[in-house]
């Protein structure tokens, strides 16, 4: 089996051993929030993000369905348990 990692220059793989790194930290981190915390911190993440609001409601994509109705019913259902 290749490594493909390894056929990578040296500067590829410190890049990609840093985004390891910050993807782990920050999963530890949101892992350790409680519900309401992981709701605030969900919805400011959203109100930063641009792309998905190119999608109307109703535009038959997948963007669109989970950023206008499956994110806000799961964070709704967050808030009311």
């Amino acid at each position: 089996m290749v490594d493909f990692f390894k056929l990578l220059t040296p500067k590829r793989q410190e890049e990609i051993a840093a985004g390891n790194e910050f993807y782990a930290e920050r999963l530890e981190m949101f892992k350790a929030l409680d519900t309401k915390n992981l709701i605030t911190s969900t919805k400011y993440y959203v109100s930063q993000m641009d792309t998905p609001r190119k999608y109307k409601p109703g535009v038959p994509v997948y963007d669109a369905t989970f950023w206008h109705i499956i994110l806000p019913e799961l964070l709704r259902r967050l808030e009311d348990d």
